[in-house]
């Protein structure tokens, strides 16, 4: 039985800033660290380029595991709320001759 479901706004918009925002956000501070230090040390384009994506690696990855390993506080209802059933109506397929 097909149904439809519904979240929180809050509880989504949470989630949305933790597994989304704050390691896009590194991964663009690594980014700008990166090219930085590289620009410092006078690499050439290729090695300018290898650090800034190394560094927006590490950083959006740091991030995102700091912000996944935080514990998640829900209240005590569901977080998941039935809205309604819906009826399926399924098309019998024709015969192609």
């Amino acid at each position: 039985q097909a149904v439809i479901v519904g979240l929180p706004e809050t509880l989504f918009l949470r989630l949305v800033g933790r597994f989304y925002l704050l390691p896009l956000l590194g991964g663009l501070g690594g980014a700008v660290a990166g090219h930085y230090v590289s620009y410092r040390l006078g690499l050439a384009a290729a090695g300018s380029d290898a650090l800034t994506l190394a560094g927006a690696v590490l950083l959006g990855v740091l991030v995102y595991r700091i912000g996944g390993s935080q514990r998640q506080e829900f209240s005590e209802e569901p977080a998941v709320h039935l809205l309604r059933a819906v009826e399926v109506m399924v098309k019998e397929q024709e015969e192609c001759v």
